[in-house]
């Protein structure tokens, strides 16, 4: 709305008054802080006095006047704090459970692989440990996929909780040993090694198949770790390679958006599709 000016037929000094006030209006219409201020010390200026009342005169008027504005501000802090709470703590997490029910069911419900019987039988996410040599085997796992008790875990296996890396260095005896193996008069304290295993199960050895994953629950391996693996399993089950072949190309997941990470292979569905082309006796 655009402001006018009044006639000129009233007096001089109501004119120059309202004059004024439209100039200071208009500046204000182009700038908000200074109203707002205003404002705020118009309504300390109504607040101050009935603080000042009410303490009975206990307090002077320049401390009423600020108390005012400090019972204002603190109002205008819990109210704030409210309006937050209700947004952040209640408004927004139903809005993304609702959202990711919606839209994305299958990731916000854990991401459960169900075998052809539609029984769970584990998460796309969460590694399973692979020991059989009719089955794709795991990379290592420091917690063994989180599988051991607690109450019984005599081989420490969940020293580092139920997810979690070693935290080993290169140089650590401890990983050299788990690798490389370590042999001991005392049977009981000699260790076979992942290389030695694998090497005795006529497997190459790839890093993902010796060495462990930051979390210890990494469900994926690499194409070249499934490949190392395809002859064992292949003369396990009494299948052709090349059939073995064609189920590890069909559970490569390729890389996230086509740019990131590298493409894997999850050990668990690769092994639901070996069982239903034949399944393990």
């Amino acid at each position: 709305m655009k402001l006018t000016l009044p006639p000129r037929n009233l007096p001089q000094t109501i004119f120059q008054n309202l004059e004024t006030l439209i100039e200071i209006g208009s500046e204000w219409r182009r700038q908000k802080w200074p109203l707002y201020l205003f404002l705020g010390l118009c309504l300390n200026v109504i607040f101050s006095p009935a603080v000042f009342a009410t303490t009975g005169g206990d307090l002077s008027r320049t401390q009423a006047y600020w108390l005012a504005a400090l019972a204002r501000e603190a109002s205008r802090a819990v109210r704030s704090t409210l309006v937050l709470w209700v947004l952040t703590a209640i408004i927004y997490p139903f809005v993304m459970i609702a959202f990711g029910q919606l839209v994305f069911p299958f990731q916000a419900n854990g991401s459960i692989i169900t075998n052809p019987q539609g029984q769970p039988v584990g998460s796309a996410l969460i590694g399973q440990p692979f020991t059989s040599d009719r089955y794709f085997n795991s990379r290592p796992s420091t917690t063994s996929y989180s599988t051991a008790d607690p109450k019984a875990d005599e081989t420490g296996v969940l020293k580092t909780g139920v997810s979690g890396a070693s935290n080993l260095a290169p140089s650590n005896p401890a990983l050299i040993d788990r690798i490389q193996g370590k042999s001991d008069p005392d049977p009981g304290k000699a260790i076979a090694g992942d290389i030695p295993k694998l090497q005795t199960a006529g497997i190459k050895p790839t890093a993902d198949l010796v060495y462990t994953s930051g979390s210890s629950l990494d469900p994926h391996i690499t194409p070249a770790g499934a490949i190392a693996q395809l002859d064992r399993v292949a003369k396990a089950r009494g299948l052709q390679p090349n059939q073995l072949e064609d189920l590890i190309n069909q559970n490569t997941e390729g890389r996230f958006l086509g740019i990131l990470g590298e493409p894997g292979v999850n050990v668990l569905k690769l092994n639901l599709a070996l069982d239903a082309r034949k399944p393990a006796s």
